[in-house]
Order: structure tokens, then C-alpha cells, then sequence
């Protein structure tokens, strides 16, 4: 839970970027690294 919090300052200033090095981080396949950010919303409820 902190990491989240962490993370929700960085995407404030870059949304897109956060998105994709938090998916990335987890041990999420690349394919999620192209996707928008809709689905990096979704990513976040899901886990």
C-alpha cells in the first residue's frame, strides 16, 4: 500500500509514465506496458 501511495504523486506529474513502470514492476507481462491508461485504472482495482 505504500508503494501506491508513492507511486500516486509521481502520476500526478506523469500519469502515463507511473502507469507503466507500476505494471511493469509487478510481475505483469510487457503487453500491459502498451496498454492505455483505462486499463492501468482497472489494473490497480483488480489487485
Amino acid at each position: 500500500m505504500s508503494n501506491q501511495q508513492m507511486h500516486g504523486k509521481t502520476a500526478s506529474l506523469n500519469s502515463p509514465v507511473s502507469c507503466k513502470e507500476k505494471p511493469d514492476r509487478v510481475e505483469e507481462p510487457p503487453d500491459y506496458s502498451a496498454i492505455p491508461l483505462s486499463q492501468c485504472g482497472s489494473l490497480s482495482q483488480v489487485r
